[in-house]
């Protein structure tokens, strides 16, 4: 049986969404997580991030498509594929990228953060061979905030 009546899957910890609109597993910390599970995280945090920075954003999990998230804001549009470990097979890279490059998208690579805590960003900036990774760091460009500043004012009777 795939699934049950609640449509998890048997085997599988719920999950709930933290304050931050990521998930966070239920129960065991050290519960054993399969890859699918993994993958769901990581889909489920990319997608919290981009909506939290005001990208309208599409994910389709579980597909075993190229494209794992989907994130546009006006004048940008991002296909994100993520990996837990960051390789991405050449045939899905070069797949990845003759997509967005022939949509005008920006073809985007989305891993767990080194030191475990967070997310980073790479750009698939050209074909992948057999011994190259063709990407440049990316990060997203944060709102300006304009912030007013205003000089002290003087007391009266001082230069």
């Amino acid at each position: 049986m795939i699934g049950n009546r609640s449509g998890l899957a048997q085997g599988l910890t719920p999950f709930t969404g933290s304050a931050l609109g990521v998930p966070r597993l239920h129960g065991n910390p050290m519960a054993k997580r399969t890859n699918y599970t993994w993958g769901y995280w990581l889909e489920k945090q990319v997608q919290a991030e981009f909506k939290k920075l005001g990208y309208l954003t599409i994910s389709s999990r579980g597909s075993k498509g190229v494209v794992d998230v989907i994130a546009m804001k006006p004048g940008e549009d991002l296909l994100i594929q993520c990996k837990r470990d960051g390789y991405i097979p050449p045939a899905e890279w070069n797949e990845l990228y003759s997509w967005a490059t022939s949509l005008g998208k920006i073809p985007l690579m989305a891993q767990k953060a080194p030191s475990g805590k967070g997310n980073v960003y790479f750009r698939l900036v050209g074909p992948k061979g057999d011994r190259t990774q063709p990407m440049e760091p990316w990060a997203p460009v944060q709102p300006f905030l304009a912030l007013k500043i205003e000089r002290p004012k003087r007391k009266r009777g001082t230069r």
